[in-house]
Order: structure tokens, then C-alpha cells, then sequence
């Protein structure tokens, strides 16, 4: 099941955003990084460091699904295997 807290944050999504819009992601944290002119940016190395720190971390690849036969609010890690 899900936490108390995830349900009170999805609660909240449900009661103040329509749910016939695209979702609003209001929870997300940005992260911007500014680059010094000395330094260099490899794309491929930031692609492959991204899945990694991604899945290293369940909370970043965990979904929030409403099972209506239960009425209980649950949350699924998404594996690798049913990301695609």
C-alpha cells in the first residue's frame, strides 16, 4: 500500500486538478546545473549515468495506482522489465 503521505499528496492532486487535463506535476524538484566554460558535458556518459541513478533509487521509478475493488490506494516500483 501506499504511504500516508503519498495519499494525502494524491488526494490532493485528485481534489484540486481535474482529472480530464493532462496531470500537473506540482511535486517535482528541478535541478539546474550551470557548466564553467573550462568544463565539458559528455552526453553519452550523462546518458548512461541517468538509468543508473534512476534505478538505483525506487522512489523515482515508483507509480501510484487506486485499485477501486480494494478501495486502497497502492504504489508500484516499475522494473526494468515493465518499462517497456
Amino acid at each position: 500500500p501506499a504511504s500516508f503521505a503519498q495519499a494525502r499528496i494524491w488526494l490532493d492532486e485528485r481534489i484540486r486538478f481535474d482529472p480530464e487535463k493532462p496531470q500537473v506535476a506540482i511535486y517535482n524538484m528541478p535541478f539546474v546545473y550551470r557548466l564553467q566554460s573550462s568544463h565539458t558535458l559528455w552526453i553519452k556518459q550523462l546518458l548512461h549515468a541517468l538509468p543508473l541513478t534512476v534505478n538505483k533509487h525506487p522512489s523515482l521509478h515508483t507509480s501510484l495506482h487506486f485499485d477501486t475493488l480494494k478501495n486502497l490506494l497502492t504504489q508500484r516500483v516499475i522494473t526494468h522489465k515493465t518499462k517497456n
